[in-house]
């Protein structure tokens, strides 16, 4: 039993799994680092002056303008899926 205990078993199925799941993991980490990089990058443009903060006017205007590009999004696309739909 004991010498049994001891031999390696191979687990090609567990193998691959852990890979993936350390690739994974890597990747994960990999886009954490990228993403607090941004956010420093943004906060620190702020301090030094090379980013501004919008204005409450600026930003109402900017996101009016959004919205208005999404809905007419929504809109194409739904006129396209009605035109498929009768043709």
């Amino acid at each position: 039993p004991e010498e049994h205990a001891l031999e390696k078993v191979a687990r090609p199925d567990r193998s691959a799994a852990l890979k993936a799941a350390h690739v994974a993991a890597q990747a994960d980490a990999d886009y954490d680092r990228w993403f607090h990089a941004k956010v420093q990058a943004s906060i620190d443009g702020i301090k030094n002056g090379t980013n501004r903060l919008l204005s409450e006017e600026e930003w109402k205007v900017r996101r009016a303008e959004l919205i208005a590009r999404i809905k007419a999004r929504q809109a194409d696309t739904l006129q396209v899926k009605a035109e498929r739909h009768l043709a």
